[in-house]
């Protein structure tokens, strides 16, 4: 397994479009998506399935991580759970932009881990007061996270499938943390028309953009024959993968659509090139 992060000189050695002639697997429901936007860039043919699905939870739930009042610290860290808030307060009098506008002005900050979060919450009038160090995730949000004042609150708002580390690590900080599983995710059903065009033949490159969506694509498919190249988008991702029995080839040095591409062409480089006709 190989983090991508080219040598200064051989940086003119990768071709403008990496991806030429390639068959990508971006397992996104939308061809609007960065990642795909970003593999069609590249020359490559973007083949957008969703691989897994949201199910939000109760509206209890969320309407309890949606009442900002009195936090000191509102954590996001996936867009999904931005794109739940969002969803859940349109049903309610106030927008989730009325709404984070209100707390920020009382003294509520947020922190956020991933481009994709951060882009989702511009969408609603926010910029990020603390945003994860690269390579961006848990540990190195919590690297710069503050240390609680006395009764501070952190709300943590969530996927149910989200690892316990940063609520135990804010915990470790003296953070009073209110964890809110706000959706969940599940494997998404294919249709035979699907499953043919990913199997017959497999795409060059499968990237791995989530554990949940490797865990999916193992349960719908199998592991994916040796020869196609499998690129990670971070660690959590690549870890799942391991577990599953999948290898992979290369891990994006930082979890962008780019460098997601980049560990892409990383991967394809290091493989022969007459592996298109595989079956």
């Amino acid at each position: 397994m190989t983090t991508t992060g080219e040598e200064p000189h051989t940086q003119n050695l990768v071709p403008a479009r990496p991806l030429a002639g390639r068959r990508v697997l971006v397992p996104r429901p939308d061809a609007s998506d960065p990642i795909a936007r970003a593999v069609e860039h590249a020359g490559g043919q973007a083949l957008t399935i969703a691989l897994t699905e949201s199910v939000p939870a109760a509206d209890a739930v969320v309407n309890r991580a949606l009442d900002f009042t009195g936090a000191a610290w509102l954590v996001l860290t996936s867009a999904r759970t931005v794109t739940a808030l969002a969803s859940q307060a349109q049903r309610t009098a106030d927008s989730l932009q009325e709404r984070l506008t209100r707390a920020v002005a009382a003294g509520m900050r947020i922190a956020v881990v991933g481009p994709a979060t951060a882009r989702a919450l511009a969408e609603f009038g926010q910029e990020p007061h603390l945003r994860a160090g690269a390579p961006e995730s848990a540990a190195t949000l919590l690297q710069d996270f503050p240390a609680a004042t006395a009764d501070a609150r952190v709300l943590l708002p969530c996927s149910a499938l989200a690892s316990p580390e940063l609520a135990d690590g804010l915990r470790a900080l003296g953070w009073a943390v209110e964890r809110a599983e706000v959706y969940s995710t599940r494997t998404a059903q294919l249709g035979e028309a699907e499953r043919a065009q990913l199997t017959q033949p497999w795409p060059d490159v499968v990237l791995l953009t989530a554990g949940s969506t490797v865990r999916a694509l193992h349960s719908l498919l199998g592991p994916p024959p040796a020869e196609v190249a499998l690129a990670a988008i971070g660690a959590s991702a690549a870890e799942a993968a391991q577990e599953a029995g999948m290898r992979v080839d290369a891990v994006a040095a930082e979890a962008t659509p780019a460098g997601l591409i980049s560990a892409a062409a990383h991967a394809l480089r290091h493989r022969p090139l007459d592996l298109g006709a595989h079956g």
